[in-house]
């Protein structure tokens, strides 16, 4: 395992060092745009790696990277990394949808909470968060005057935003 590896299991995430240089080098366009898999060469202490963005209906949906442990990769490894991408891209779009799903119901639980209608409990149970201690909440709303106008209310003559702390 490579440095880059280590460091990427670790953080949860890739470096922002090693994402700004795949950036600068147009590796991520490259990725992104080509549909296919493409190779990133080994270089200095970072192993080859190839790359397959996963798609559907032309969208990407994330990547699917496989790296030399030491040794060349096999001959099928990019046959092999189509197969993946094409698998996974049915379960990437079920996740997305339903953590969507999942975001539009705390959304609208939240918003009954900070209305009135709602009850802490049920945001609780949906979020896992506390029912118990102090929070902050800021809800914005985007109004069309300039930064002296006057806070407007909903019909009904619920204000727009509410903060407690």
């Amino acid at each position: 395992m490579d440095d880059m590896r280590r460091r990427t299991i670790l953080g949860r995430r890739v470096p922002d060092s090693a994402v700004t240089a795949m950036k600068e080098t147009g590796f991520f366009r490259l990725l992104w745009e080509s549909g296919d898999v493409v190779r990133r060469p080994a270089e200095g202490d970072l192993l080859e790696r190839l790359a397959i963005a996963v798609t559907a209906g032309g969208e990407a949906l994330g990547s699917i990277w496989v790296a030399a442990a030491g040794r060349p990769l096999p001959k099928t490894a990019a046959d092999d990394l189509r197969a993946a991408a094409r698998a996974a891209a049915p379960r990437l779009l079920h996740h997305r949808s339903r953590r969507a799903g999942q975001l539009q119901v705390v959304q609208e639980t939240a918003r009954a909470l900070l209305e009135g209608l709602g009850s802490a409990e049920a945001l609780a149970a949906r979020t896992s968060l506390p029912v118990e201690g102090r929070c902050a909440v800021l809800a914005v709303h985007a109004g069309r005057g300039g930064r002296d106008e006057e806070p407007r209310s909903r019909p009904g003559g619920r204000a727009v935003c509410r903060a407690r702390a």
